[in-house]
């Protein structure tokens, strides 16, 4: 790999790390959707679930815990943990999250954004395979984040699952639990 390609990888790799650890707004509202689940709710609460208690329904998984944040009064941006995992199987992350809530239309989305390091390494990748004629390589990091991004799938549908539970007006006390 070139110096360059090198460190354009570093940059878009700091940069995201920055966005992503701020909670900025544009970076968890906008990009390439590569997930993309559209739940109804049958009679929504007026308030929307809160980020801590997703965090805590949603930690015991296998796999890094996932943070979430309120990004405006209809928006919740989340991503994986990006410390504390220890003694969890571990990823690069493909994709982080929104979940989008349409009070009107008691609606519920969750949109998974392409994480920008993984496109530039994806081009990297395929640079790299055509320079040094080593298809295999292309061949295994395609299967690699198809198996991530399949992984992250499974747990943004949990995520929208649990946030449309928590959403819909029936409240846990009112329900006996």
């Amino acid at each position: 790999m070139d110096a360059w390609a090198f460190g354009v990888l570093v940059a878009v790799a700091v940069v995201e790390i920055v966005l992503s650890l701020r909670w900025n707004k544009a970076y968890f509202s906008t990009g390439i959707p590569i997930f993309r689940q559209e739940l109804s709710a049958q009679s929504p609460k007026p308030e929307l679930p809160s980020s801590q208690r997703m965090e805590d329904r949603l930690s015991k998984s296998a796999f890094p815990p996932l943070q979430f944040r309120q990004l405006d009064s209809d928006d919740m941006g989340f991503r994986e943990k990006a410390a504390g995992a220890w003694l969890r199987l571990s990823y690069t992350p493909v994709m982080h999250g929104l979940l989008r809530f349409d009070r009107s239309g008691a609606r519920l989305e969750v949109i998974g954004f392409l994480n920008w390091f993984v496109l530039v390494f994806v081009l990297a990748g395929i640079m790299a395979a055509f320079s040094f004629q080593a298809p295999v390589f292309l061949v295994f990091l395609v299967g690699v984040l198809a198996l991530i991004y399949m992984i992250q799938a499974k747990r943004f549908r949990q995520v929208a699952t649990y946030a449309l539970q928590e959403w819909n007006a029936v409240s846990r006390e009112g329900a006996g639990a």
